[in-house]
């Protein structure tokens, strides 16, 4: 149950149905059909944006900086199947079966194995030993971890990501783990669960 009450969809302030309106435009802008997470039903929305209602104008940040990561990030853009990779590490990692849920069904349609996803579940060190990754998916999942579980990364793996990704991607993949770091921490505190 949420931590905090749901706004509802029929909410008559203007600005929350101008963030709900913003969420809408966002998910029909997403370029893959797995990418859309609120499913084929219009008026529902996830109950994070229900909670996140309460404050319009940061719900409309989160749900903008998700467009950019999903339609207009190169790296995040144009590698569908690695972005879901960093949001189930980052998922496992602080906890959020109801965010690894979501994105489980989308990492397999996005291309990852439904063994690739186990690995994840059961937790980074059992990733890491899997013979399922590939090297290039495995610096990711080191990263995204290191990051998540140090609020920082060594040396030795940002130059690792640097030299593996190019200096424009590395950013692109730092912000985008620290984005979803914020998204999956909100998720967590607000108590959202599925609808």
């Amino acid at each position: 149950m949420a931590r905090v009450p749901l706004r509802s969809l029929q909410d008559p302030s203007e600005e929350v149905q101008s963030l709900y309106d913003v969420v809408r435009g966002v998910r029909h802008k997403v370029p893959h059909a797995a990418d859309r997470q609120s499913g084929s039903i219009p008026e529902k929305l996830p109950e994070m944006w229900r909670a996140l209602a309460h404050s319009p104008l940061l719900g409309k940040w989160v749900a903008e900086g998700s467009k950019v990561f999903f339609t207009e990030n190169g790296w995040a853009a144009d590698n569908p199947g690695p972005r879901q990779l960093l949001i189930l590490t980052l998922s496992r990692r602080l906890g959020s079966e109801l965010v690894f849920r979501w994105h489980a069904g989308l990492a397999e349609s996005c291309g990852i194995s439904r063994e690739k996803v186990d690995a994840l579940r059961e937790g980074s060190a059992c990733a890491g030993a899997s013979r399922a990754f590939d090297d290039d998916e495995r610096l990711l999942i080191s990263f995204a971890d290191e990051v998540a579980t140090t609020g920082n990364a060594g040396a030795g793996i940002f130059a690792e990501v640097l030299e593996r990704y190019g200096t424009k991607s590395a950013v692109e993949i730092s912000t985008f783990i620290a984005f979803y770091l914020c998204v999956i921490s909100l998720c967590n505190v607000l108590g959202v669960q599925d609808d």
